[in-house]
């Protein structure tokens, strides 16, 4: 899905704006991974921490999922506006936090291929 809407704008970015669109598939990954981190310890932590330790490692891990959330919506949207300069859009869906996150986890999918596009069009 994104992959085939990178493709397709490649051959019109210059070197910079690959870079940008790199940096915005790192971040989509940055978050998913937050995201998974913070799942997993939510089930481990109860078992591991006092009361008080697990509210403090709750509110360090969600502090890091917010920050990589923030950057990852403000890396898109700064795609968008690289892919509207040459009139294609990116991401098509709701302006809302969720909407935006459940997009970071559909580039990690296809993280491998679009990675390989980026770096064969840099070269």
């Amino acid at each position: 899905m994104y992959r085939e809407r990178i493709l397709d704008i490649l051959p019109s970015l210059n070197p910079n704006e690959v870079r940008l669109v790199g940096e915005m598939i790192n971040n989509a990954v940055r978050y998913a991974m937050a995201v998974t981190t913070m799942d997993a310890q939510l089930e481990i932590l109860p078992y591991r921490c006092s009361e008080e330790e697990l509210r403090e490692e709750i509110m360090r891990l969600d502090r890091n999922r917010r920050t990589a959330h923030d950057a990852f919506i403000s890396r898109l949207k700064a795609t968008n506006r690289i892919f509207a300069a040459h009139g294609k859009v990116l991401y098509l869906g709701p302006d809302d936090r969720a909407s935006i996150g459940d997009c970071a986890f559909l580039l990690q999918r296809e993280y491998d291929s679009i990675k390989k596009l980026l770096n064969e069009s840099a070269s």
